[in-house]
């Protein structure tokens, strides 16, 4: 009886599914083409790095997208590219597109920048087994030219890495098994 519930405790220590927390880090980088002409200030720092913990989204701001068209009646497209290129919680990048309008009447514009990732995000995979949900906002122009909108960016840990044992741990935990077997025969015989 005492051998199995050794071995439950030892499978059970050896098959825990995964870490509650994870270092986000890397890098980014903006670029933007379409008619509209617009400037993009990083609010975000570049390289970054983020500690998560599942299931708790963090939210930062993310770009500043400053509307620098002329006085006059225009309608523009606007397309922006967000790269991220992780380091942690392993290597990975990913891309995402907003895409949109800028129109202006005289002193005045209007317009949008919708993400591609959608209302839910994208879920991000790791080789660690780690996931992460990326979930940037749209934005909408109105008012003055020359204001400023900000994209917040929602960073979720939605599965933690996948633990590993080590190969010392396993090595230490054959000795110890070893050692238990070598006593028990001796109190058996």
């Amino acid at each position: 009886m005492k051998t199995k519930f050794l071995f439950a405790v030892l499978g059970a220590l050896l098959a825990s599914s995964g870490a509650d927390a994870a270092t986000m880090a890397g890098s980014y980088g903006i670029t933007t083409s379409g008619d509209a002409s617009v400037s993009i200030t990083k609010d975000f720092a570049s390289p970054f790095s983020t500690s998560l913990t599942l299931g708790t989204p963090v939210t930062v701001d993310f770009i500043k997208i400053t509307n620098d068209e002329g006085i006059g009646i225009d309608s523009d497209s606007l397309t922006v590219d967000a790269n991220f290129s992780f380091t942690q919680p392993a290597s990975q990048s990913f891309t995402d597109t907003g895409t949109g309008n800028i129109d202006v009447f005289a002193f005045f514009s209007s317009g949008s920048l919708t993400w591609n990732d959608g209302p839910s995000g994208t879920n991000v995979s790791f080789a660690d087994g780690s996931k992460i949900n990326v979930n940037l906002s749209n934005v909408s122009f109105a008012g003055f030219i020359g204001q400023s909108e900000t994209v917040d960016a929602t960073f979720t840990l939605i599965q933690g890495p996948t633990s590993v044992p080590e190969p010392a741990s396993l090595a230490l935990l054959g000795t110890a098994l070893l050692g238990w077997r070598a006593v028990r025969r001796r109190r058996q015989g």
